[in-house]
């Protein structure tokens, strides 16, 4: 299967220490060690040793005995390829690799994953790892180490009480790609999805007294969904008491982050969701440093927590700090200081700095660190983009084009015209008033 390579050549020595069993709280390593353990060894003349470590970063929760891991990492797909992205070899088993892999000197990088990728599966993990680069020379012994991590997300069904009480059938439908799972009344198992976006249908029906049937359906999404991520979703409904609702939490062990919705809301928060329909970059009655603020609108069905959504200009980034819920079609004010304006609001501080000729304002979602999100809404304003100049006014976008696309053109906005408290004009955290 391998091909011997001319003068210079190098081995990847593979050797399998025993495994330990392991339980803890939170992330371990498990490796499975694919080199000699005679390390000390110095490799012959023009011959080097690349030796694999192949590692899985795993959380096993003790209130979640129910989550399967994965299987072993001997099991596990092993590619190596050249830096260029050519692939060398390919082992479908870990275990299966030679004892010698011969390589020309250059620089390589490994991918090991646990070979069951499925968009969608109960009880199916998918876990995936990729190596720095290496550089291998003549006569030395490298070591090259693969850290997988699950690279799918994780979706459970709860149902509450009261629709158990209130519904004799009761199932939900997740859906990504065209793919499908079912969660009937019963269903313990997880649901594991690829990292597309996916939409969730509840389905709850009973018989009235009056022989007629009763049918109620919840409707949610995810549209960003995270890997590694599980999304504990309940479903909860009531017919005596009329109301119903979908909450999904990402369990605190994963990522400390919980978002709530109500009938038809958005799981987390899509592009466009957001809109920024105020930017008061240039007061006049108090200085910029005191006196900036902009606007931001809900402009989508269901309720929105603006906690951890990301502020960002071109120069700098602030990570929203508290607990912010945005009913549909609502308006709330974002201040450099508490004084830029009367009224409810958030003050991100004087690290966001709103240019005076033209500049960005965005919000943007989390990501992995806070500096790798998405982007919710963006607006880049100034002459050079058609927006009008704004001194002593905020810049104010007409209802008549609130949409995410209408808000980056600059003949969607003109200054406003309403007087508030400071005496400039504009309307912090109120409707904005129809361009004329």
């Amino acid at each position: 299967m391998l091909k011997r390579t001319n003068k210079r050549t190098f081995f990847l020595i593979r050797m399998v220490f025993g495994w330990l069993p392991v339980f803890a709280i939170n992330g371990f390593l498990l490796f499975l060690i694919s080199c000699s353990g005679d390390d000390d060894t110095k490799p012959s003349d023009n011959r080097g040793k690349l030796c694999i470590r192949v590692g899985v970063e795993m959380n096993i929760y003790e209130n979640r005995l129910q989550m399967k891991s994965t299987t072993g990492t001997e099991d596990f797909e092993v590619l190596i390829y050249k830096v260029s992205g050519e692939l060398l070899y390919r082992y479908e088993r870990a275990m299966d690799m030679p004892s010698e892999i011969e390589l020309d000197p250059g620089n390589y990088y490994v991918t090991a994953s646990s070979n069951n990728f499925m968009t969608a599966a109960f009880e199916n993990p998918y876990y995936f790892g990729q190596s720095e680069t290496v550089t291998v020379n003549a006569n030395e012994i490298k070591t090259i180490e693969v850290v997988c991590t699950m690279a799918n997300c994780a979706i459970a069904i709860h149902y509450s009480d009261d629709i158990k009480q209130d519904f004799t059938d009761y199932f939900a439908e997740v859906s990504i790609a065209g793919e499908k799972l079912l969660f009937t009344g019963d269903e313990v198992r997880r649901g594991y999805f690829d990292l597309q976006p996916i939409s969730i249908t509840a389905t709850l029906s009973t018989v009235l007294l009056n022989g007629s049937e009763y049918v109620k359906v919840l409707n949610g999404q995810i549209p960003l969904p995270g890997k590694g991520k599980l999304y504990e979703v309940g479903l909860n409904a009531s017919i005596t008491e009329g109301y119903s609702a979908i909450s999904i939490t990402l369990d605190e062990t994963m990522e400390q982050q919980i978002v709530t919705i109500n009938d038809n809301t958005t799981i987390g928060t899509g592009y466009g969701d957001l809109l920024i329909t105020e930017i008061m970059y240039d007061p006049v009655n108090l200085t910029d440093t005191d006196g900036e603020w902009f606007e931001v609108y809900n402009h989508s069905t269901g309720e929105i927590n603006l906690k951890d959504l990301v502020i960002k200009t071109s120069s700098a980034s602030h990570v929203i700090g508290a607990d912010i819920l945005l009913a549909p079609d609502e308006y709330y004010l974002m201040t450099r200081k508490e004084e830029a304006a009367e009224g409810t609001k958030y003050v991100y501080g004087t690290g966001i700095n709103l240019t005076n000729t033209e500049g960005m304002i965005g919000i943007f979602t989390y990501g992995t660190d806070g500096t790798d999100g998405t982007e919710i809404i963006n607006v880049e304003y100034g002459s050079g983009n058609g927006f009008p100049t704004a001194t002593g006014a905020s810049l104010s976008l007409d209802p008549g084009h609130f949409s995410a696309a209408e808000s980056k053109a600059g003949s969607s906005w003109c200054p406003g015209t309403d007087i508030y408290n400071t005496g400039d004009l504009g309307s912090p955290g109120l409707a904005n008033s129809s361009c004329e």
